[in-house]
């Protein structure tokens, strides 16, 4: 994979976990496996949960901080939107105005 310098490896597609009732919810597991737990009422929260996920879990592969990259997204949310590929965890840093660098 070309245009993810970060990752070494594509990781598979999953496909939500949807607990049948209390007594199935698996104890002790974490990570993407546990995106329908208790803490998410409905699968949409699940999924910004995992979309959450993933990019902290990419910013640390990438050696980065992940509140500092979500921050400045967040704060600079209409230049990420005009051009995402600029604001991906591993480049931010040089789409940043150059008063927020020094």
């Amino acid at each position: 994979m070309t245009g993810w310098p970060c990752s070494r490896r594509a990781l598979p597609r999953l496909e939500p976990y949807v607990p049948k009732g209390p007594s199935t919810v698996p104890r002790g597991e974490g990570g993407r496996k546990a995106i329908l737990l208790p803490d998410y009422k409905t699968l949409n929260g699940a999924r910004l949960g995992d979309l959450f996920m993933s990019l902290i879990h990419t910013c640390r592969l990438c050696g980065g901080n992940p509140l500092d990259y979500l921050n400045a997204v967040v704060r600079h949310a209409k230049e990420a939107g005009d051009h995402p590929t600029r604001w991906f965890p591993w480049n931010y840093k040089q789409a940043l105005p150059a008063a927020e660098t020094g």
